[in-house]
């Protein structure tokens, strides 16, 4: 939805989250700021931010001013990850809007746009959105590097149940942590979840523990079920816990 509203939206929009200290991807107001990472400082870590989108929901980019949403092209992702690695970041995380809405199996695009990015030496973490219900995490080949989180729900949505099924309301906050190897790159060492569900009465995020309101029991059942379906718990490395909760 970047330009529903066109040029002046996509401006108005970096405007406003500039003004408010907030830090985006995806979206530029220039060429020079759509190559720029968003980047931001983790106990003393460079994290790189790019993100990308499948379509604009209809809508088209003027011939001249492509810079203004990122769209999914391998070769750009490849090359923005560079530039972002070469400026500095220690981590690339890339943000990818893609999938089948409403399914919460990885679709045959998202399968091999994953396997071709989840190569790229300057890549480190994937983490997909769009399908609006949560989708597997892929802890990779073992290495910390590959992981991929396909889909991370919905975190705050007005989709009534009217249009969409129950697992729209369930989302995930995924927490990894990075190590240094010793060759000075970063990979995952492990991570952990806290599913949420948007309690559509109020819109409040309701997580899987730690408040007074919590989410419903079947929907933290259903949304740790579809999280390890590609292996994100098993005994490995790295191994992601169905729960954040402190142990």
């Amino acid at each position: 939805h970047s330009y529903d509203r066109g040029e002046s939206g996509v401006r108005d929009t970096a405007d406003v989250l500039d003004a408010n200290d907030l830090g985006f991807a995806g979206i530029a107001r220039s060429p020079e700021e759509a190559a720029a990472a968003a980047t931001y400082d983790v106990n003393g870590i460079t994290f790189a931010h790019l993100s990308f989108t499948y379509g604009l929901n209809g809508f088209r980019l003027p011939a001249d001013k492509g810079y203004l949403v990122d769209l999914i092209d391998v070769d750009l992702i490849a090359t923005r990850a560079a530039q972002a690695r070469a400026g500095g970041a220690d981590v690339v995380i890339v943000s990818m809007h893609w999938g089948s809405e409403y399914v919460a199996t990885p679709n045959s695009s998202q399968n091999a746009l994953a396997a071709e990015l989840r190569t790229d030496p300057n890549i480190d973490l994937i983490v997909g959105h769009h399908s609006h219900v949560v989708q597997p995490i892929d802890p990779g080949d073992g290495t910390g590097s590959g992981v991929v989180v396909f889909g991370l729900g919905n975190f705050l949505s007005n989709q009534s149940a009217e249009c969409c099924l129950r697992s729209t309301q369930d989302g995930v906050i995924v927490e990894v942590r990075f190590e240094e190897r010793r060759d000075g790159t970063f990979g995952v060492a492990d991570g952990c979840i806290t599913p949420t569900w948007v309690d559509r009465s109020d819109y409040t995020i309701l997580p899987a523990f730690g408040s007074e309101r919590l989410a419903p029991s079947d929907s933290v059942e259903r949304t740790s079920e579809v999280v390890g379906r590609l292996g994100a718990y098993k005994p490995g490395f790295p191994r992601f816990r169905p729960t954040c909760r402190p142990s």
